[in-house]
């Protein structure tokens, strides 16, 4: 694309458009101006109208080559940020900003940066003991191996050779017996759950839940217009003998190996009346197994699968 007016500078804009370069970053320099440029748009900080510097001056005063910045001024252009009409100068497209300066000046003073300390959100564990490298080199060793094929679709369930993997892990660190053909690999506990929503309780069907809960996963069955029948938990787990069959429930869903948020382990007996509600109410049971690894002593809990496979729906 031509820019026309590449050897005038709007030293109006010119400072606060400049966007800060790291060359050590893995990201290119043009997707690193782009970024910037278009947070400075959405911002306000580049007010609707207000015409950039040109292609030239901001490469020299960058020290990248213009076709840089041009492929990045041309990112902004397809996606409607910038306007360019021949003869004209290149300028922020009307009605894009998301916040004015002003305003966003107001949100900052009113919600003032705080250091964290100790971070205790669930399901975060501390990164910093992430063995990076290890992790590169395996990565780099997986990719060697790989067949064009392999870059494609693999169907529903997921990439085989890891479903293996996972049975064959189940059977080792969990002590139940999984054929690989039976494993479904999705993204995530709270992405499982919306499928099997999804599947038993569509069209305003009921499911039985802890009390308390884990508020995604809640969440998650009433977005699938679920309703939710709340079972107390103790210190040991739901409330078993509660549950009378009045319920008329699809599914039930529950986290015996360590309850979410009171931490209890389901003991046999109420493992055993689960299954048999289940088969006596023709329903199946869904196992959130999250953190069964972690265990301050002893090895981890046996899963509620292992009673019957028939019943339970395993995540």
């Amino acid at each position: 694309m031509k820019y026309p007016m590449d050897d005038q500078i709007n030293h109006t804009s010119k400072e606060k458009m400049l966007p800060a370069i790291d060359r050590g970053l893995a990201e290119p320099i043009c997707r690193q101006i782009y970024k910037q440029l278009k947070e400075q748009i959405l911002s306000g900080e580049l007010a609707q109208g207000e015409a950039l510097v040109s292609t030239r001056q901001l490469a020299s005063d960058l020290g990248v080559s213009r076709s840089t910045v041009v492929e990045a001024y041309d990112m902004l252009l397809a996606e409607g940020f910038l306007e360019s009409r021949q003869g004209s100068q290149t300028v922020v497209a009307n009605g894009v900003a998301l916040i004015a300066t002003q305003e966003k000046a107001v949100l900052q003073e009113k919600k003032p940066r705080r250091q964290i300390n100790a971070d205790f959100t669930t399901g975060r564990p501390d990164l910093k003991q992430f063995p990076h490298a290890q992790w590169i080199r395996l990565l780099h060793q997986a990719a060697q191996n790989l067949q064009p094929g392999d870059y494609g679709y693999t169907g529903p369930k997921g990439y085989m050779p890891l479903r293996t993997e996972i049975a064959a892990w189940l059977s080792r660190g969990r002590g139940i017996a999984v054929d690989a053909e039976d494993v479904f690999i999705t993204a995530g506990a709270t992405h499982a759950l919306r499928i099997l929503a999804d599947l038993l309780c569509a069209n305003h069907g009921r499911v039985i839940m802890e009390d308390p809960c884990h508020k995604g996963l809640y969440d998650t069955l009433t977005a699938c217009n679920c309703e939710i029948v709340p079972i107390p938990a103790d210190d040991h787990g739901i409330r078993t003998d509660l549950m009378t069959g009045q319920e008329r429930a699809q599914m039930v869903y529950i986290t015996p190996s360590h309850q979410f948020p009171l931490g209890g382990i389901l003991p046999a007996s109420r493992r055993a009346s689960l299954v048999r509600y289940a088969r006596e109410q023709e329903i199946y049971l869904v196992e959130d197994d999250y953190d069964s690894e972690f265990r301050f002593s002893g090895s981890p809990i046996s899963p509620l699968y292992a009673l019957d496979p028939q019943r339970v729906i395993y995540i």
